[in-house]
């Protein structure tokens, strides 16, 4: 087993039990549009890639080859329903998030905006029927509850030390005496050829 995969089963072991009553985890709305999304009829399996509690597809060391063999398994017609963690099409972002979480995670491996996202999925063979994004404005205790001491201590002055245009990219603020900043998640859902 290699070391990313072992460090991504430590740390969720570690975690489980805080993404039962994640608000990040649990919002109805989300969950509901999955559901939507997904299109289920009565008459359908369904397969559950190493979902865990959720947002986690950003967990894969090998995100093409995760949704190539995805592709695969999916019967003619078959549904692909994804929701996890995305960044902005915004460079100087998308690294600082995916910094952030690799501070917050060490088995975190990568974020991805959403035109990735639909590139990849396109590239496994996949036709994309949506791809929606939303975000969600959350105290920074989001990342640095669970993370290492040290590490939460970086993600706190990595923030308070953006310049002013990221503090506005990220919506850095003060929230009821929280610092609180934006997160990005992506939503996909795609299908395998009929035939």
């Amino acid at each position: 087993m290699s070391e990313p995969t072992q460090s991504a089963r430590r740390v969720f072991g570690e975690r489980a039990p805080f993404y039962v009553t994640s608000t990040a985890h649990t919002d109805a709305q989300v969950l509901a549009r999955v559901v939507e999304l997904a299109a289920a009829q009565p008459d359908w399996r369904a397969l559950d890639v190493a979902t865990g509690a959720g947002h986690t597809a950003h967990h894969f060391t090998d995100l093409p080859r995760a949704l190539h063999e995805m592709a695969r398994v999916l019967g003619p017609g078959g549904r692909l329903v994804i929701d996890d963690r995305s960044v902005p099409e915004d460079a100087a972002v998308d690294e600082l998030m995916n910094e952030l979480d690799r501070l917050h995670d060490p088995s975190h491996v990568r974020e991805y905006p959403p035109s990735e996202w639909g590139r990849l999925l396109a590239d496994a063979g996949l036709t994309v029927d949506a791809l929606e994004t939303y975000t969600r404005h959350r105290p920074v205790g989001s990342l640095t509850d669970n993370a290492e001491p040290e590490d939460a201590g970086r993600i706190v002055e990595a923030l308070r030390s953006l310049p002013p245009d990221l503090r506005r990219a990220v919506d850095l603020r003060e929230v009821d005496g929280e610092l609180h900043s934006t997160h990005w998640f992506v939503m996909a859902a795609a299908h395998r050829s009929p035939a």
